[in-house]
C-alpha cells in the first residue's frame, strides 16, 4: 500500500523566501516531489510577534528550536527595531521560478504577523481590504490570481471564511484535521474546501520536545497513516525532512474526497 503524503510549504517572512525556499526546493526537486507553496506578501513584521512572549509555552518554543539561529537575529528584529521588508512581492523571480518546476504558489496572507495576532478583531470591511491587497500583490507578482490560500498561523474566524468564500479559491488550507470538509458557519456551510493540515509541522515537533532534528524523519516515518492523504506543513527556513514515500497525489494536482464524498480537481 501506498502511503500518500501532500507537502505544504509556509514562506512566512522575507528570509524564509529568498534563503530557505531556495533551498527547500532544491531538495524537493532532488526527491521528485512537488508540493504547494504559500506565501504571505506584505510587509515582514516577525519583529512584533515578541508580544507573544507572555503566552503559555512561547519563550520555551523560542528557546527549545534556536530561534535567533534558526530564523536569524536580524529577522526577528524586523517591523520594530528594523524596518520591515516586503515579502512575497520581493521575490518574484524566486516564485515564478517554482511555479515553473510544478510548485505551484498560493496565498498566505497579508502582514502574516498582523493577521496571526489580530484577525480575531478584524470585521468584513478590514478582512476584505487585507485580501484584496494581498491578492493585488499576488497578481502583480505572479501575473495570475491566487488558486488557494492558508491562513497564517492557522488563525481563522466565522468571518475569515465567509469573506474568503467570496475570492473563488479551489480549496484553502487553513486549518489543522483529518478530512477534507466544507466548515459548517453561522450563516450556513463554507462554500471553500478546506484541506487540513494534518501532521505537526517540525518547528512545533522540536518546540514540543516530541522529537529532536535527527529524528524527525522516523517521527513521520511512524506517524503518516496509509488510510488517508498525510498534508505534512513544512516552514521554508526551518529545518525539516521531505517525507518519503514521494507524493502521489498532492495539493497541487487532484483533491480527496472530502467529508461527503465530493471530489474536485484544481
Amino acid at each position: 500500500m501506498t502511503t500518500e503524503v501532500a507537502l505544504k510549504v509556509d514562506v512566512c517572512n522575507h528570509r524564509a523566501l529568498h534563503v530557505g525556499l531556495p533551498e527547500l526546493l532544491r531538495t524537493l526537486d532532488r526527491a521528485g516531489a512537488p508540493a504547494a507553496i504559500f506565501v504571505a506578501f506584505g510587509p515582514d513584521n516577525s519583529g512584533k510577534a515578541i508580544r507573544r512572549i507572555f503566552r503559555r509555552g512561547f519563550l520555551t518554543k523560542m528557546l527549545r528550536t534556536r530561534a535567533p539561529r534558526m530564523y536569524g537575529v536580524r529577522t526577528l528584529l524586523l517591523g520594530t527595531l528594523l524596518p520591515a521588508p516586503a515579502v512575497g512581492e520581493s521575490g518574484g523571480d524566486v516564485l515564478r521560478a517554482a511555479e515553473a518546476a510544478g510548485h505551484p504558489v498560493g496565498l498566505h496572507g497579508f502582514d502574516h504577523v498582523g493577521w496571526q495576532d489580530g484577525v480575531g478583531a478584524m470585521d468584513d470591511a478590514a478582512l476584505r481590504a487585507s485580501y484584496a491587497r494581498s491578492c493585488e500583490l499576488f497578481d502583480r507578482t505572479l501575473g495570475h490570481a491566487p488558486r488557494f490560500s492558508g491562513a497564517p498561523g492557522w488563525q481563522i474566524t466565522d468571518a475569515s471564511l465567509r469573506v474568503q468564500d467570496e475570492l473563488g479559491l479551489a480549496f484553502a488550507s487553513d486549518c489543522r484535521g483529518g478530512a477534507p470538509f466544507y466548515p459548517l458557519l453561522g450563516s450556513g456551510r463554507a462554500r471553500t474546501l478546506q484541506v487540513p493540515t494534518t501532521l505537526p509541522t517540525s518547528d512545533e515537533l522540536l518546540g514540543a520536545g516530541a522529537a529532536r532534528m535527527g529524528d524527525l524523519a522516523q517521527w513521520y516515518d511512524t506517524h503518516l497513516a496509509p488510510d488517508r492523504t498525510n498534508v505534512v506543513g513544512l516552514h521554508a527556513g526551518v529545518a525539516a525532512p521531505v517525507p518519503e514515500p514521494v507524493p502521489d497525489q498532492l495539493l497541487s494536482e487532484e483533491l480527496p474526497e472530502d467529508t461527503d464524498g465530493n471530489r474536485r480537481a484544481l
